[in-house]
């Protein structure tokens, strides 16, 4: 058995591997979350994180230093860490938003918001803000939509820590 069938065996939905490109990953986001074909709009073959100028419109290199202090090992550990498990995270959000489980969403998107503002992604950080405020008021159709905005947004995050990673 390969990788995909032992994942699929063990009860997963579907099965990404890494490095994801983003058409890939909306294509299974449609798939799976009803409703969202309307709101995806995929850039056309453009490339927003193709120079490294382009990291500190996606990460606060100055906010990142102001948590990591500036100890090159931290910093490194941080982002290691951020890229180990942020997709773990992102799916959490999603099976939560599929399930309309507002206190889980609200937990989960709470959780990652200060991964977020930890590496100095501010965009993730307001859209987690706005999930965890339609978690409280259980509006689900908008967590769909942020959802999408969610997964746009941690594509060049974590695009833009690949490139800042050692």
């Amino acid at each position: 058995m390969n990788s995909r069938d032992n994942c699929l065996a063990a009860g997963m939905d579907d099965y990404i591997t890494k490095p994801c490109r983003l058409e890939t990953l909306a294509q299974i986001l449609e798939k799976w979350v009803p409703g969202l074909q309307a709101v995806i709009k995929l850039p056309v073959g453009t490339d927003p994180l193709a120079s490294a100028a382009q990291v500190d419109a996606v990460i606060d290199l100055e906010q990142l230093s102001a948590y990591v202090g500036d100890d090159e090992e931290v910093r490194q550990f941080v982002i290691t860490d951020y890229l180990k498990n942020s997709h773990e995270r992102i799916e959490s959000l999603r099976q939560a938003v599929i399930a309309k489980n507002g206190p889980e969403i609200k937990r989960l998107a709470h959780g990652f918001k200060a991964v977020n503002a930890f590496v100095g992604a501010r965009t993730m950080v307001d859209i987690l803000e706005k999930m965890e405020e339609y978690a409280l008021k259980e509006e689900f159709i908008e967590e769909e939509h942020l959802l999408v905005s969610l997964v746009k947004g941690h594509d060049r995050v974590y695009q833009a820590l690949v490139d800042l990673k050692q």
